[in-house]
């Protein structure tokens, strides 16, 4: 099977990396974890959200549309051991890879060729979930206390 970027996948890429800054989620929401998706611009999140982001975008920023294609294995957040700093989570689309350090869409070769090793279990759809359930409660609570 051929893979290919599609005009969507390459300009939802795009228009992410040029308006996103990497901000821990320590730093953000006060918490180790929390998994957001960024609907406002300038984006300003860790890997995760990176990732989560261009899918939402990809899936015309429909919640819905982007929890069918990781139910049904169209996409997938993937959870990695980088070569920078440990634990790292990128996008699976269309058998292609992504994340806020390639900043383009690569094969899976690509990255294992960089170092990147996958883990074959975590994150599978229902703790992409759950995940994003506990960061919209997390960004909930820190609007709260901001007024």
């Amino acid at each position: 099977m051929k893979l290919m970027i599609t005009d969507k996948m390459q300009d939802e890429l795009v228009e992410v990396v040029e308006n996103f800054t990497y901000v821990s989620d320590s730093d953000q929401f006060g918490k180790r974890e929390a998994w957001y998706i960024m609907k406002e611009k300038p984006y300003k999140g860790d890997c995760e959200d990176f990732a989560l982001t261009i899918l939402y975008n990809i899936c015309n920023r429909k919640v819905p549309l982007m929890m069918l294609s990781i139910f049904f294995g169209m996409s997938k957040i993937c959870y990695t051991k980088s070569p920078r700093d440990g634990g790292h989570a990128v996008l699976k689309h269309r058998g292609l890879y992504t994340d806020n350090w390639q900043k383009e869409w690569l094969t899976k070769q690509d990255y294992l060729d960089k170092g990147y090793t996958f883990h074959p279990f975590l994150f599978w759809a229902y703790t992409t979930s759950v995940k994003l359930f506990l960061g919209y409660l997390a960004a909930r609570k820190k609007e709260k206390e901001n007024g």
